[in-house]
């Protein structure tokens, strides 16, 4: 039998809202933005990309909006120790040391136990670099209007 994870379907979140709103990353910012973040971490495992990723597409103002770990690990289909040490690892490191900075986790405080997970300031900078160095789709230029294209 296939562990409880597998049997769930996986869930693709909306487009990120703000700075990120558009119709997706294009495969060049998608392959650039692995490059990006293979070079300041060589061991980064696509789960944790994946975690990044989604936590970058439900950014809201609001914080109770925002993801906790139990949410990432259900919709992602991971585990929530997986999902913690991938968070862990993109946040403030294994006890606080070596972490990426990419997400931040935050503390809502008000009684409320569960911390939620958002993009950091270096993180959103990483995100907004990959998507401003986007070459521009090769568009023919338009004929000019007194050029005769008859044959």
């Amino acid at each position: 039998m296939r562990p409880a994870h597998d049997q769930k379907r996986r869930h693709t979140p909306d487009p990120v809202p703000g700075p990120f709103e558009s119709e997706g990353l294009s495969w060049d910012q998608l392959d650039r933005l692995l490059t990006v973040m293979r070079d300041q971490k060589p061991d980064l495992s696509v789960g944790a990309v994946q975690v990044f990723l989604y936590i970058a597409r439900q950014e809201s103002e609001n914080i109770l909006e925002l993801p906790y770990l139990h949410k990432i690990s259900q919709e992602l289909g991971a585990t929530y120790s997986t999902t913690a040490r991938h968070c862990d690892v993109l946040a403030e490191g294994v006890r606080g040391m070596g972490g990426l900075g990419w997400i931040e986790k935050v503390d809502p405080g008000a009684g409320i136990k569960v911390k939620f997970m958002r993009v950091s300031e270096k993180g959103r900078n990483l995100l907004l670099e990959v998507m401003k160095e986007s070459p521009t789709p090769d568009v023919p230029p338009e004929p000019e209007a007194d050029q005769d294209l008859s044959p």
